[in-house]
């Protein structure tokens, strides 16, 4: 099953965003959301007490009662006045458009790759771009306010434009004392397409042009540039 849409989470004082992207909207899997964020903040030594969202599922019976179980509090905005979530939909618009552009670019760079259904992992690498880059006044990234820690800034240095080429080296070299013949790559093409949320910051999710397979790669050199692809002047 694909994901069909996403729940955002927006931490109203920092402007942290958090996504949980699900196979259905209905009930259960957003509840699933919810407490997949909920236990994120929790490692991050954030307790959340309330929300305020749109209608819809989040007044459903199923969702009120995950909310009244867990002692939070809950707030609507009123039918047809989404503008009162104002921080919620300018965290969708944020990474929305960042995401599109990012997928608009590589598609046109390296028409060869586009695939539309992996917008998830355009939209998840546009919040974790927004969560560490510090704000223009103050200098602090919504990550840092957040976690309430200082962060040295490595995840941007770590960080490379969504969608380019990455060569990642035959898993036969890393290992101690092997080798393959000599006229053989000693690489693969695939494609950078985020972070792994699970690793290190410096551990990038590379893509299998062959098959699609999403891996956690760190033994990668990556063409920022795209200097190592070709797209026309009629592609688009």
């Amino acid at each position: 099953d694909k994901f069909c849409g996403s729940t955002v989470f927006c931490d109203g004082a920092s402007g942290y965003i958090h996504l949980e992207h699900q196979v259905t909207l209905n009930a259960s899997d957003t509840i699933n959301a919810k407490t997949a964020f909920e236990q994120h903040a929790r490692d991050l030594g954030v307790s959340i007490e309330s929300y305020h969202t749109d209608n819809g599922i989040y007044s459903s019976a199923a969702f009120t009662q995950e909310i009244a179980d867990n002692y939070q509090k809950i707030k609507f905005s009123g039918v047809g006045a989404k503008w009162q979530n104002g921080v919620a939909e300018n965290a969708i618009k944020i990474v929305v458009s960042k995401a599109r552009t990012m997928m608009i670019y590589a598609a046109l760079m390296w028409p060869e790759a586009k695939d539309d259904s992996l917008w998830p992992m355009a939209v998840t690498h546009a919040a974790y771009l927004y969560n560490h880059t510090p704000n223009e006044v103050t200098g602090i990234a919504p990550f840092e306010i957040f976690a309430q820690t200082t962060s040295d800034g490595q995840e941007l240095r770590n960080s490379h434009p969504w969608g380019c080429p990455a060569y990642v080296l035959d898993p036969r070299l890393t290992s101690a004392g092997a080798k393959i013949p000599k006229w053989q790559p000693r690489s693969r093409r695939g494609q950078y397409v985020g972070v792994s949320p699970v690793h290190a910051e410096n551990i990038s999710v590379i893509r299998n042009l062959k098959t699609g397979y999403l891996s956690p790669q760190y033994h990668v050199i990556f063409d920022d540039w795209l200097e190592t692809v070709y797209a026309s002047d009629e592609t688009f």
